[in-house]
């Protein structure tokens, strides 16, 4: 089964953010296709900067077959341009559209002024979203929380606030799209199976895997949040292997809020362009510090717990004084 995408534009729309997903969904293998309002006889759509792009489809001949693309695709692409989506905005059956989608829990990743289409999709009310700087009141009227991060996740919803930030936003939305997917196929999902109660079903998929001393060689330090270490050797190898039937997420301490920024950069930042940089990126889903749900942990220093005594006996052959 090919995975579909479908990125909804505007003639002026914010070059960089659609060019970026398009070609990057293309090369993960995606079908995708991108909806206009115009189109050359030539058939292309041009941005505000005049970079063109192919315009599969119009917005007219969408509006007329537009549960087709509801059922039959799998991720819906915002990208921004001011002028572009406030003109966007103003067609009711799209809105109706994204509105739709959303209902149906179905995978939207917006970017920049995006965030006006989910806003008048009644989408952002009571989720955290992510959209362009000057935003931050609007969503916050429409009930939303506003975020400036490179990237949030709520739910069904990956947004990003601007185009310098592309690179994980659309790494961490096909990560979990590619999960979405292995979710709707893997008999994890089946109750009878699932060691968690029936609203956390599918977090018997979830794998968290510790950062430091397991993907990241942390042996020239990290005391100040910097990853400076090279891949654990097979590591990367493993991690292929293991997103073919898991979803991943990656526990570390640098994704606290309250750490310091390093150089203007967060840890959570700093670990997503370790994780980029190195191949990672693509088959994790989530960095976090806190604990997530999972069926596994995968930590250097952990102890496996199946009684006191075990664990007590484990610290004296360590050495340590109990």
């Amino acid at each position: 089964m090919t995975l579909k995408a479908l990125i909804l534009t505007w003639s002026g729309f914010q070059d960089q953010e659609v060019v970026y997903p398009y070609y990057r969904l293309l090369g993960a293998g995606i079908d995708t296709i991108i909806v206009a309002d115009q189109r050359d006889t030539r058939n292309r759509v041009f941005g505000i900067l005049g970079v063109n792009m192919p315009c599969h489809l119009l917005i007219e001949e969408f509006k007329t077959n537009s549960s087709e693309y509801l059922n039959g695709f799998d991720l819906l692409v915002l990208p921004g341009g001011v002028k572009a989506l406030e003109k966007l905005r103003l067609e009711s059956k799209i809105i109706e559209f994204i509105k739709l989608w959303n209902e149906n829990g179905k995978l939207i990743a917006s970017t920049c002024h995006g965030a006006q289409l989910l806003i008048s999709a009644k989408a952002v009310k009571g989720r955290k979203i992510s959209g362009y700087y000057s935003l931050q009141v609007d969503i916050e009227n429409a009930g939303g929380i506003y975020s400036a991060e490179p990237y949030v996740i709520d739910e069904n919803i990956v947004s990003s606030p601007h185009y310098d930030h592309m690179g994980v936003w659309m790494e961490v939305t096909i990560a979990k799209m590619q999960r979405n997917f292995i979710q709707t196929q893997t008999q994890f999902r089946e109750t009878s199976k699932s060691p968690f109660p029936t609203e956390f079903a599918a977090d018997a998929l979830n794998l968290a895997i510790d950062f430091d001393g397991v993907l990241h060689d942390d042996d020239m330090g990290f005391f100040d949040g910097t990853c400076y270490g090279k891949p654990i050797p097979g590591s990367l190898e493993s991690i292929k292997l293991l997103a073919n039937r898991y979803k991943l997420i990656v526990l570390t301490a640098k994704a606290k809020s309250s750490r310091p920024l390093v150089n203007g950069y967060t840890g959570t930042q700093l670990v997503w362009e370790w994780l980029e940089k190195n191949g990672f990126g693509r088959y994790i889903s989530e960095v976090t510090a806190e604990k997530p749900r999972a069926f596994a942990y995968i930590d250097d220093k952990a102890i496996a717990f199946r009684s006191w005594a075990e664990v007590l006996a484990t610290l004296d052959s360590n050495g340590e004084q109990v």
